[in-house]
Protein backbone atom coordinates (compact mmCIF):
# COMPACT_ATOMS: atom_id res chain seq x y z
CA UNK A 1 0.00 0.00 0.00
CA UNK A 2 2.82 2.41 0.84
CA UNK A 3 4.27 1.74 -2.61
CA UNK A 4 1.04 2.95 -4.21
CA UNK A 5 1.09 6.14 -2.13
CA UNK A 6 4.71 6.76 -3.10
CA UNK A 7 3.83 6.35 -6.76
CA UNK A 8 0.90 8.75 -6.47
CA UNK A 9 2.99 11.41 -4.75
CA UNK A 10 5.76 10.96 -7.33
CA UNK A 11 3.29 11.48 -10.18
CA UNK A 12 1.83 14.50 -8.39
CA UNK A 13 5.28 16.05 -7.90
CA UNK A 14 6.21 15.35 -11.52
CA UNK A 15 3.01 17.00 -12.77
CA UNK A 16 3.61 19.97 -10.48
CA UNK A 17 7.12 20.48 -11.83
CA UNK A 18 5.95 20.25 -15.45
CA UNK A 19 3.11 22.68 -14.77
CA UNK A 20 5.53 25.16 -13.19
CA UNK A 21 7.92 24.83 -16.11
CA UNK A 22 5.11 25.48 -18.60
CA UNK A 23 3.95 28.50 -16.59
CA UNK A 24 7.47 29.91 -16.48
CA UNK A 25 7.90 29.43 -20.24
CA UNK A 26 4.56 31.13 -20.86
CA UNK A 27 5.52 33.99 -18.55
CA UNK A 28 8.97 34.51 -20.10
CA UNK A 29 7.42 34.44 -23.57
CA UNK A 30 5.00 37.19 -22.54
CA UNK A 31 7.87 39.28 -21.15
CA UNK A 32 9.88 38.67 -24.32
CA UNK A 33 6.98 39.80 -26.51
CA UNK A 34 6.53 42.84 -24.28
CA UNK A 35 10.20 43.75 -24.68
CA UNK A 36 10.02 43.46 -28.47
CA UNK A 37 6.76 45.40 -28.50
CA UNK A 38 4.48 42.86 -30.18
Amino acid sequence: MSNFIKMKSAIFLYGFVIRRKLLMENYSRKIFKGLIGI
